[in-house]
């Protein structure tokens, strides 16, 4: 069972401040029932589970100024403007449904939802330390298949050309950077999405040149998004972290690096961004993602105890209110940083 949010409530409820919704029809939960919370019906991406507390009906109308501050709201004009907002009219007399719920378990999600992984191309030389105990670990699983897989070396599957999954969207070549495929291979895998046209390809990478370099050589299909990993705008930190530069993390181009190569090499080819694993950032990181302009953004914490130089949680959710001002988010992993309180249930204290 799912229960709807808009948007706008994403942060409130993720900060503890709404902890009560009104719904005018009986919604199918059950008190101490455990439900995902999500802001799109048919996404399989939630940002919350949350448990029922508490179920009653009373009349809109009757609504205490302590219950305004439940919803997540400072004053009941607020409330009411909101309400007038979603329903069209604010009825006093009308009986509503009254939910009160807490925060059990954040956003939890893999790398992409309602998207199948495709991989003709399998390995990278970056050597991420967040990708050794994710990708690198699902590929060392096929060791006795393919011993290339298991060290993780760039290589190429042409057996895999003409098993292209049969979902509408497939992330390509996700188990490496298409950054070190040679240009025989990337022919043959486009030649291979050229013959569905009724698919959606997403490709990602580390380095934007090579999106440049591609499009130069080789021309990208129609119905391939192209995306970017920009995990920060920032190359050093100061957080609990034991890394203090992204050298350190990676061999890839460093943020600054691949904020530069977006703007002067693929400005107009960059279709997504995808902020995963987030490190910390700086003020000016939303600006430039506007500039960017992507057709929408993932943005999720690192999901494997790397102890990364994480953001707080409160800076991240003032991130993702910005970016939804020009742009789609889809949420993954949402949580704490690891230095923070680990406890959830103390979430509401932040």
């Amino acid at each position: 069972m799912t229960l709807l949010f808009k948007p706008q409530h994403v942060k409130l409820i993720l900060e503890g401040k709404k902890t009560q919704t009104r719904r005018i029809s009986k919604p199918r939960v059950k008190v101490g029932g455990i439900y995902k919370a999500k802001t799109r019906l048919f996404s399989k991406e939630y940002f919350a589970l949350i448990k029922i507390t508490g179920l009653r009906e009373e009349k809109l109308g009757d609504i205490s100024d302590e219950d305004v501050k439940k919803e997540g709201y400072n004053s009941l004009e607020e409330f009411i403007e909101v309400w007038k907002s979603i329903y069209g009219s604010w009825e006093p007399e009308r009986v509503v449904w009254v939910l009160e719920f807490e925060v059990v378990n954040l956003a939890k999600s893999r790398m992409y939802e309602n998207v199948k992984t495709w991989n003709p191309f399998v390995g990278c030389r970056f050597h991420c330390v967040y990708c050794k105990p994710s990708f690198q670990r699902q590929a060392k699983r096929r060791r006795k298949w393919c011993e290339l897989c298991y060290k993780y070396e760039p290589h190429f599957h042409p057996e895999r050309l003409q098993r292209v999954p049969s979902k509408k969207t497939i992330f390509c070549c996700a188990f490496g950077d298409i950054t070190f495929a040679k240009l025989e291979w990337i022919e043959q895998i486009f030649e291979a999405i050229k013959r569905h046209p009724n698919k959606t390809f997403y490709i990602q990478t580390k380095d934007p040149r090579t999106l440049r370099y591609i499009n130069d050589i080789v021309g990208i299909p129609k119905n391939v998004k192209l995306g970017v990993t920009l995990e920060t705008d920032l190359d050093t930190y100061e957080t609990p972290s034991k890394y203090w530069h992204y050298s350190e993390i990676s061999r890839a181009p460093t943020p600054s690096e691949r904020i530069k190569y977006i703007f002067s090499e693929a400005r107009n080819l960059v279709d997504y961004i995808t902020i995963e694993p987030i490190l910390d950032f700086s003020p000016g990181f939303v600006r430039t993602l506007e500039l960017i302009y992507p057709e929408f953004v993932y943005i999720g914490y690192d999901d494997h105890n790397c102890k990364l130089p994480e953001p707080p949680l409160k800076k991240t959710l003032k991130l993702i209110e910005e970016l939804e001002k020009f742009t789609e988010v889809r949420l993954k992993a949402i949580r704490k940083a690891w230095w923070e309180a680990n406890s959830v249930q103390e979430l509401a204290r932040l």
